[in-house]
This record gives structure tokens, sequence and C-alpha cells, in this order.
């Protein structure tokens, strides 16, 4: 097969898809994020104390937002403002397996954004904060150090900060 015939059948499979999902009333976005700046706070055995770090950035994600439902709600000056409820799942770069970004602090996969505000959500591990308009998002992971663990890097408390940009 050529490969002007393999990008053509390819863009009318796409074209396809997209329409069968606006068909069905679902509106999914995607963001490709990247980390570009990470640091905090890790454990040095030599001074026996917590120092503060700037780690290597890492971490490549696809943020996948999937709109549930908008509608409009007044806000607490009793003003009327639009209310936008999400699935979100992040899917690591190179991996096939998404994992669920939950409501902060409980178990709710449905995660409500007033207004064009940020959108915070949590998995097991880390707390993230997206700003799909500016293309802007911060991770924070605090696990470790008020655990009282000294010595495991994987357990170094964290806040990484990075861009997204829309792949769909």
């Amino acid at each position: 097969m050529t490969t002007s015939k393999w990008l053509a059948i390819s863009a009318a499979c796409l074209f396809g898809t997209s329409a069968q999902l606006r068909a069905e009333g679902s509106d999914i976005s995607s963001y490709f994020c990247v980390v570009e700046a990470s640091g905090g706070v890790a454990y040095n055995a030599n001074m026996k104390k917590w120092v503060g770090m700037t780690f290597n950035p890492d971490g490549k994600f696809v943020l996948r937002l999937r709109q549930l439902s908008r509608r409009s709600e007044k806000n607490a000056f009793g003003n009327d403002e639009a209310v936008t409820d999400y699935n979100i799942s992040l899917t690591e770069f190179g991996s096939s397996t998404a994992r669920t970004c939950e409501k902060i602090g409980s178990a709710d996969p449905t995660v409500t954004v007033y207004g064009d505000k940020a959108l915070y959500c949590a998995d097991a591990t880390t707390d993230y904060v997206f700003n799909i308009t500016a293309n802007r998002f911060l991770a924070s992971d605090m696990r470790g150090y008020v655990f009282g663990k000294n010595e495991s890097s994987e357990d170094y408390p964290s806040i990484s900060a990075g861009t997204c940009t829309k792949i769909e």
C-alpha cells in the first residue's frame, strides 16, 4: 500500500471516529503534557537533614478530558456561572494504560470546573492543577517527609511545572 493511500484511509477512519463521538454527544479533548521544571526537598545522608533540591524535570503524559455535562449555577455572588463536569484520565508517555484523575479528597471520578477556572484532580500519589487556557499545569507529590522516611528517593516531596499542548 502506498503512503498516500495509507494516509487517506487513516484520515477517513479518524474523521469517522471523531464524527461518531460528536454524534453521540461526547466531547473529548486530549493534551500532551511535558514537565519542564521540578524541585522539592530531599534527605542528605551526609548532612543528616532534609535540604531543598532541584530535580531533573522528567515526565510526559497525555491528559484526556471527557466532558460529561455543562450547566449554569449561581456563584457565591449570586451571578450565573458556567459549570462543567469532566472525567479526567492521564496516560504516561509510552504506556497504553490510563489512570483516573479524580476529584481531590474523594474517590469521585467526576471533576467539576466552575467558569474557566483550573481543573483540580488527583491520582493515587499526585495532586494536579491544569489550566488548559494557559496551557500550564502543576503536579505535587507530598509523600515521604511527613511520614518520617529518609532514604527512598521515590518518596521525596516535589512539585513539578509544565506545559500542555492540545492534540485532539
